[in-house]
């Protein structure tokens, strides 16, 4: 059996990769500076609590554990917090990087994933976003994740490293019956807070509601996080199979506002959800839709899931009442 390494394997995105490699049988080291309870005693995973900043700790992963390939998924990612406080963001999600990129070159470990991001476009030029669309990111956030691209292609190129960028659109749904989902202290992403807010019966902020769109709110593009994890086996694959370094768009090219979410989820619930309007947040742009036909050709994966599946997981997770599909490999 394999060995990988995922960073940040306790946050929404990175526990749910785990747990899929674990279950299709690789052995998986977690590390994240905290343990995520739902991923304790599953079968090919251990959990390493520690910062992907420290050399020392991770130095001493490579060198106890033969580490074929690493996930990268530990950063910080929300864009308000990026423009109030860019010198965390900076420091934490590139010196993360360069210290794997740095234990992988000298352990001999040649393929990473990193989960990139589709705040590297910035502004949209054009609609759908294809991996040509220039990368030009308006928030810190956006920004540390370029970079970060940019350094995965110097070391690819300077130290035989194989690399793929995968740039999300919106993450959403979850894994819930293994009690994996999305859960954010303070929660700052849309469904959750949605969900919480009809559950308290309190009102929910929303924050833009005169973007150029049909109803005024942001439309994103939402994907599931099993098939965000079903594209990270996938990459591996194809990097394996002597894929060079790239990037790739994961998204379902569909766009849905938040409006169009509210409503859906006060379909679901069977109950109102009260809003409060708030200017726009810095750094959001309008629309986010992807053009994920190089994730299809190169990776042979598409989404798996709908919008109403993925909000039907979430309600789940959070209320523990609604059955949901479970992850596999087809």
């Amino acid at each position: 059996m394999k060995t990988i390494l995922v960073t940040g394997a306790s946050g929404y995105i990175g526990s749910h990769i785990a747990a899929f490699f674990a279950r299709n049988n690789y052995v998986v080291i977690g590390l994240d500076l905290v343990i995520n309870k739902a991923l304790l005693g599953r079968p090919n995973l251990l959990l390493v609590q520690g910062n992907c900043t420290d050399a020392k700790v991770v130095t001493e992963l490579f060198k106890k554990y033969p580490i074929h390939a690493v996930m990268h998924c530990a950063s910080f990612i929300e864009v308000g917090t990026s423009v109030m406080h860019p010198d965390s963001y900076y420091h934490n999600n590139l010196a993360s990087t360069q210290t794997i990129l740095n234990a992988m070159r000298t352990h001999g470990t040649a393929f990473l994933v990193f989960a990139s991001s589709c705040a590297v476009y910035g502004d949209p030029k054009r609609i759908p976003l294809d991996e040509l669309h220039p990368t030009e990111p308006i928030s810190p956030y956006g920004r540390t994740k370029r970079a970060i691209e940019w350094m995965l292609e110097d070391f690819s190129a300077a130290y035989n490293l194989r690399t793929v960028a995968l740039r999300f659109f919106n993450a959403a749904g979850s894994w819930h019956e293994f009690g994996l989902g999305e859960c954010h202290i303070p929660e700052t992403h849309l469904i959750p807070k949605l969900i919480a807010a009809a559950r308290e019966k309190r009102p929910v902020e929303i924050f833009g509601t005169d973007y150029p769109t049909l109803d005024g709110t942001c439309v994103r593009d939402f994907v599931s996080v099993g098939d965000i994890a079903r594209a990270h086996f996938a990459a591996l694959n194809y990097l394996e199979h002597n894929g060079p370094s790239t990037a790739i768009n994961l998204g379902s090219e569909r766009g849905v506002s938040v409006l169009n979410i509210i409503q859906e989820l006060e379909f679901i619930l069977h109950t109102q959800i009260t809003v409060t309007h708030r200017p726009r947040r810095p750094g959001d742009p309008a629309i986010l839709i992807a053009d994920a036909s190089k994730a299809q050709q190169l990776l042979s994966w598409k989404p798996t899931e709908t919008l109403r599946e993925m909000l039907h997981q979430a309600v789940s997770w959070h209320l523990h009442k609604l059955p949901i599909k479970s992850l596999s490999l087809e």
